[in-house]
């Protein structure tokens, strides 16, 4: 059918687990990824949930699960300065380096 399915990575509710738990939700999505390769899917709400990017970082395994060619992600910037232009994000990504046979993998 080509109709991609939307995936939030994220576990709010159990904040003192919130990293394992995102982890282990990775590694399921990357299960899934492996058993389902025609199926497009889309990482919703950016790469790692903000409330853990500062601490976590950007993990190899989210940079892994993305090399799925039918896995794409939504890059999101807060907004949470008032005034234009806001300041650098704290890690960066090259685009480039989250490429699979020269497609890109971020929407």
């Amino acid at each position: 059918m080509g109709i991609p399915i939307f995936w939030f990575l994220d576990d709010r509710p159990f904040p003192d687990l919130a990293v394992p738990m995102f982890m282990q939700r990775v590694a399921e999505l990357d299960e899934w990824c492996r058993r389902h390769p025609e199926i497009p899917s889309v990482l919703t709400h950016g790469l790692v949930p903000a409330t853990l990017m500062q601490g976590l970082g950007l993990p190899d395994e989210v940079v892994e699960v993305l090399r799925h060619p039918k896995l794409f992600a939504e890059l999101l910037f807060p907004a949470k300065e008032p005034e234009y232009p806001y300041l650098p994000a704290p890690i960066s990504v090259d685009p480039r380096s989250l490429e699979v046979d020269n497609e890109p993998r971020l929407v």
